[in-house]
């Protein structure tokens, strides 16, 4: 995702895509047209569910990161924790999530690796 990209026709191409993968895919909550952050919660089903938000890149380079990386698996109570939580600081949010039989969140861009002994976490 570019910074030049409005965050709704990113949102829709990535529903988009899931769609066109045979996934289902659901905007939870709308946030900022233009400049709304944007979490991606894929669900697998057998009820593991993932959160993907976007990270800090130096460069300015667009790229996601698992919201806990160390154990990316999840229960839905503690997505929707984690959600509500960050709905309540950044009301501009965009949650979309994508139910697929194999777990793909169909982003293009790049999703930043775990960092062993991270000192930010």
């Amino acid at each position: 995702m570019s910074f030049a990209v409005e965050t709704k026709l990113w949102v829709d191409a990535l529903v988009r895509r899931a769609s066109i993968g045979g996934a289902y895919s659901l905007v939870e909550r709308v946030g900022d047209e233009k400049r709304g952050d944007v979490v991606i919660k894929t669900r697998r089903p057998n009820g593991d569910v993932s959160l993907i938000g976007r990270a800090f890149s130096p460069n300015e380079e667009i790229v996601f990161q698992f919201i806990r990386p160390e154990n990316p698996i999840m229960t839905e109570a503690e997505a929707d924790a984690y959600l509500t939580k960050r709905i309540s600081y950044d009301a501009d949010i965009w949650i979309v999530e994508i139910a697929d039989k194999e777990g793909r969140h169909f982003l293009e861009e790049r999703i930043l690796p775990i960092i062993e002994n991270d000192p930010f976490r």
